[in-house]
């Protein structure tokens, strides 16, 4: 009987060992997978460190961008702006000038319709002419 509760005790005692070998694998393992979450982890936070400084810098110039475009827009403005009042002030040159020539030409057509036919007009100024030379 004695020879029967020391293997019993040696039995337990085997498993017991047994238990705490898998017990201590398990955790190992565990202590594994934590470590390698934790690289993981680190990884995906410098990266999306890395990201938000790039988006920074990406902001900052495309504000410098902006920054440097005002000008060039203000000057494009104004130059439409100046082009638009030369073509008006263009065309109402042009419009002024076709309404003097209209004008000039009409009171030359009405001048000569006033005037009476003289067949000898043409020798008369010739003769006038050559009579001052």
């Amino acid at each position: 009987a004695a020879a029967g509760r020391l293997e019993a005790a040696g039995g337990e005692a085997f498993a017991s060992r047994a238990a705490a070998l898998e017990r201590r694998r398990e955790r190992a393992a565990l202590e594994r997978q934590a470590a390698e979450a934790g690289a993981t982890r680190a990884a995906a936070a410098a990266e999306e460190a890395d990201r938000k400084r790039k988006w920074t810098e990406c902001r900052a110039i495309v504000g410098a961008a902006k920054a440097a475009l005002k000008p060039a827009r203000a000057a494009q403005r104004q130059a439409a702006a100046w082009r638009t009042s030369l073509m008006k002030h263009s065309t109402q040159g042009e419009s002024d000038v076709a309404k003097t020539t209209v004008s000039e030409a009409l009171s030359a057509v009405k001048a000569l319709q006033e005037e009476e036919y003289d067949a000898n007009q043409v020798e008369e100024a010739q003769a006038k002419k050559k009579q001052r030379c």
